[in-house]
């Protein structure tokens, strides 16, 4: 993980909180479930990645459609923890 990119992690369960630093000292906190972490811990690695990349790093251990991938990136881009170009 980059530094500065993950301000603070806490596993609870199944679920992790993610708080992400933004200018100005402001930071907000989401609750990941495990799919949205495997999802992170792909982008933390590679800085950016194309949601057919983010699918064939995670396919042999979660085994997901390509389209459940890009619907849950749509939903973290939503809630303002990814974004796209």
């Amino acid at each position: 993980m980059p530094e500065g990119a993950l301000a603070d992690t806490a596993k609870e369960s199944t679920t992790t909180v993610v708080a992400f630093a933004y200018g100005g000292g402001m930071s907000r906190r989401y609750r990941l479930g495990d799919l949205q972490l495997a999802i992170m811990q792909v982008l933390w690695v590679r800085q950016e990645a194309t949601s057919s990349e983010v699918h064939a790093a995670l396919l042999a251990e979660h085994g997901l459609a390509p389209t459940t991938i890009a619907t849950m990136l749509r939903k973290m881009e939503e809630k303002g923890v990814v974004a796209h170009r």
